[in-house]
């Protein structure tokens, strides 16, 4: 039986639906998953499979560190946890001797969330929407030693992390040319608040806000309090960055910003500044197009 595996970027690749193409062991699985449910029928899945078992789950990032001394042979893991994201815990895997396979298995579309994972260790990665034969395959495919993504889309992935790496350093030096008061105003306006508003939080004029706003443009390199509100976002300001993104997502960016679609006020919380596009041979409502 040949099925068609919808890698998370790239070309579709043939696979063998065999069921013992890990080499004929059962192999210990850890799945690392927030949405209880989704990974309840992950577990049911490998669970049911006669060369995967047994299968332990973990819903943040803690509780899968404190998984690692059970021991298994492949971590399926989710790249957005509660606890953070689960590069570091990619990297850390990798780290125990002898290191087991992960496979991401995601929704995100982000190519450099993707590419991250993959510098830090993680073996191939499938988006959410992949066929349950398909994401079993390449698991198997993965322990036998064998890749799912070709030379090129890991050489690719690996320049798009580097890439990523260098603008976020970049990032970092712009923020700490930043004055004390600078960052308090950078802050504020990444907590959703607006120019009236950081003003009096901050006890200042608005006129002293907007003075510290235009030094904040022309340290950063950005030409807007959007473009502003976004890299705060990104660089991890503010009390709930997320609630932030959702409260200017529901009422848009009014009064001194402009009204703004919510589609980019989302973008916000995506690191690539690429809109974000579908994995090759994916259908968001699950299955393959080809």
């Amino acid at each position: 039986m040949t099925a068609s595996l919808n890698v998370a970027f790239g070309k579709d690749t043939e696979i063998m639906g065999h069921p013992s193409v890990g080499g004929g062991g059962v192999s210990r699985v850890l799945l690392v998953e927030d949405h209880a449910s989704f990974r309840q029928a992950m577990s049911l899945v490998f669970g049911d499979a006669p060369d995967f078992g047994p299968v332990s789950e973990a819903g943040t990032i803690a509780e899968a560190r404190r998984a690692k001394a059970s021991g298994f042979d492949l971590a399926v893991v989710d790249l957005g946890l509660p606890d953070g994201d689960a590069t570091a815990l990619i990297q850390s895997f990798k780290e125990i001797s002898p290191p087991p396979t992960v496979l991401v298995l995601t929704a995100s579309l982000d190519r450099e969330r993707h590419a991250l994972a993959i510098e830090a260790g993680a073996d191939g990665i499938l988006h959410k929407a992949a066929e349950i034969d398909d994401i079993l395959a390449s698991a198997r495919r993965l322990l036998a030693g064998e890749n799912i993504l070709s030379a090129e889309e890991t050489v690719e992935m690996l320049r798009l992390a580097t890439r990523k790496r260098s603008r976020d350093g970049e990032a970092r030096l712009a923020a700490r040319s930043l004055t004390r008061r600078e960052r308090e105003v950078l802050q504020a306006l990444a907590e959703g608040l607006s120019k009236k508003e950081i003003a009096k939080k901050l006890n200042i004029a608005v006129e002293t806000e907007h003075t510290h706003m235009t030094n904040i443009f022309d340290k950063l390199g950005v030409h807007s309090r959007l473009e502003a509100f976004l890299f705060a976002v990104r660089q991890g300001r503010g009390g709930d960055q997320r609630a932030a993104s959702r409260k200017r997502a529901e009422g848009g960016l009014t009064a001194d910003y402009g009204r703004v679609e919510p589609s980019i006020v989302r973008a916000s919380e995506n690191t690539s500044p690429e809109r974000p596009r579908p994995p090759t041979g994916v259908s968001l409502r699950g299955g393959s197009t080809s």
